[in-house]
């Protein structure tokens, strides 16, 4: 089903807005004047700023799943792989997660949000384990390291990201040690 213009013009003021102050500062009055809509067309389409933010970040893993997916059947090599990762991750730190996002969601207090993020992690960490094993099973990455150590690896990184004495000295580039981390990891699965 394809959105109609209220719809859409509400996710693309919640896109630009949120991405540069985050969703907690951002009202469903501040997103229906900027979308040019009312509250009732607001929430004739979502229960509730949650509820659309859950469906911006969803989009976005779907848009991501998608194109890992494909390259996972298709990319003829690792170094294919690895433009198209860094090229998804800016894509989504300069559009969904963004400096003020990741803050909110590090500070979110949010059963429910809490929630969601971590069924997005489990997700992520169950489509990343068929992803590695597809790409070890089609000769792309080593062999000689098991999906679980590797799975292991992105756990590790991800909570390398997430700290605070780390994201310091990126605070110039906060989207760099993401690109940093990516990097690393696929350098160390590399055949070569």
């Amino acid at each position: 089903m394809k959105p109609n213009t209220a719809q859409s013009a509400i996710y693309q003021a919640a896109l630009s807005l949120f991405a540069e102050h985050g969703w907690q500062k951002i009202s469903v009055e501040t997103l229906c004047t900027a979308a040019q809509t009312s509250r009732v067309t607001f929430y004739k389409y979502y229960a509730d700023k949650r509820d659309l933010l859950c469906q911006i970040l969803t989009d976005d893993k779907n848009r991501i799943r998608a194109a890992l997916s494909d390259a996972q059947e298709n990319a003829e090599s690792l170094a294919e792989i690895i433009t198209l990762l860094l090229d998804l991750q800016k894509q989504s730190l300069q559009t969904v997660y963004t400096p003020p996002v990741l803050r909110d969601i590090q500070q979110s207090k949010d059963k429910v949000l809490q929630d969601f993020f971590a069924e997005m992690y489990a997700e992520k960490d169950r489509f990343m384990h068929d992803f590695f094993t597809t790409l070890q099973q089609r000769g792309l990455i080593r062999t000689d390291l098991r999906v679980p150590m590797i799975e292991a690896f992105v756990q590790q990184i991800d909570a390398l990201v997430q700290r605070e004495s780390l994201q310091n000295h990126y605070t110039d580039a906060p989207q760099k040690l993401y690109e940093d981390a990516l990097s690393l990891l696929l350098n160390g699965l590399s055949k070569n």
